[in-house]
This record gives C-alpha cells, structure tokens and sequence, in this order.
C-alpha cells in the first residue's frame, strides 16, 4: 500500500510540492472533495512563499557582497592606521619626551621588558662514528632560562694527532648548529683526538663554554670524555 504524501522539510522542496499538489488537485478537485476556493488558497500561499524565498535569496546575496567590502574596508583601514600607529611609536623612541608622545597620540608606551638571561650549557654529549669515512655525529643536551629562545650553538674545534709535541691546533671556529647536533666529516687522518668547544648564544648573550673531547683509538672505536669546566675556560 502506497504511503500518504509527505510534506518535505526543506523549504524549497516543500514550496515546489505544494505548488504541483494545488495543480494536481485543482484538477481533481471533485474526487478530493476540495473547493475551489482551499485549492486557491493552497496556490497562492505556495506563490507567497516561493516569493518570500526569492527575496530571502536575494538578501543573502546583498549580505555576501556587503560582508566582502566591509573586510576590504576594514583591512584597509587597519592597514592605514597602522602604518601611522608605526611612525608615531617611531617618533615616540626618538624624542626626549616619549610618554608626552604616547599620551598625544592616546596610545600606551610599550612595557619595559627585563632583559633575558643568557642560555644554558651543553651537557651529556653523546658521539656516535657515522658510516665507514670517519664522520662524527655529535648529539648533546642544553637547558635555557624560561623565556630564552632562538639559541644557536657555535662550536670551535681544536685537533690533536700523533705526532704533536703535545699540544693540539689552536681552537678554530667550526660551524653553528642550530639544533642539538652537527656532524664532523673532515677530521684528518691521524688524528688521536678531537676537542669541540661548544657555546650556546642568542642574539645578545652567549652562554657558558662546554668542552668535549673525542679520543679516536684505532679505525672504528670512538671513546669520548668531557674534560674539565676549567679547562674549557682557560682554551
């Protein structure tokens, strides 16, 4: 048995059935026992709100568009104020009065910020031989002050072979590790050991010096041990 006609939920469809059911019973009105006067008022409600949803759509296009300048309007006043917001604070660091700036232009003097702390040291360092060159991995650990960021670690390098009277090269600078790590592939043939000198630095400060020393015994053994932190101050 065939299900009764179902009103749809969404407006649009329901708009669209109700207008083909008043056509439909308009015709059949005498079966149905509809008046002509129901089947009408069915149609021209059916028309009403087919309007109204025309105008509904309509609006929302208006909104869409206005919505759209109203951002580019907004961003381009933002932008403006801004640039002008800039030269004002520019003005304000240059004069011997900034607060009498700030208070003119009714914006707040920026927060005097206590300087950062220098960032940490480099510890637990951990060297692994990589491959059959001789390339040296270096990994260590390095815990900054709350609030320090952008750190990188410059290393220096200072070599030591067999055949030195005791002494090893000076300390040259090696490379800048932005990370944890760096590697170290030319490390000459002959060489007993390898000190790296590791410091941690921001833009304005840098941290205490870590030394670490690489013992290279034989062809593919690597021993490390760190040497003492007076040693890395006096290198």
């Amino acid at each position: 048995m065939p299900r009764p006609p179902t009103i749809p939920e969404q407006a649009g469809k329901a708009i669209a059935w109700c207008q083909a059911m008043a056509t439909r019973w308009s015709e059949h009105k005498a079966i149905l026992r509809l008046t002509d006067e129901e089947v009408q008022e069915l149609a021209a409600l059916a028309e009403t709100a087919a309007q109204a949803r025309r105008e509904l759509q309509q609006a929302r296009n208006q909104y869409r568009a206005a919505a759209g300048m109203s951002r580019v309007a907004t961003a381009a006043m933002r932008a403006h104020a801004g640039g002008l917001l800039a030269r004002i604070r520019a003005v304000a660091r240059t004069s011997a009065s900034p607060q009498t700036i700030y208070s003119a232009a009714r914006v707040p003097a920026p927060d005097t910020r206590s300087p950062l702390p220098a960032p940490g040291r480099a510890e637990r360092f951990d060297v692994q031989l990589v491959g059959p060159t001789g390339t040296l991995k270096i990994d260590f650990a390095c815990k900054h002050p709350r609030g320090v960021r952008g750190v990188t670690y410059r290393v220096d390098r200072s070599l030591w072979s067999g055949q030195s009277s005791g002494r090893g090269t000076p300390f040259e600078f090696f490379t800048t590790a932005r990370k944890r790590s760096f590697t170290d592939a030319s490390i000459p043939p002959g060489t007993v050991v390898v000190i790296y000198k590791v410091t941690a630095q921001t833009s304005t400060k840098d941290g205490p010096v870590a030394i670490h020393m690489v013992r290279l015994a034989g062809e593919d053994v690597v021993l490390a041990s760190a040497l003492p932190a007076q040693r890395g101050r006096a290198a």
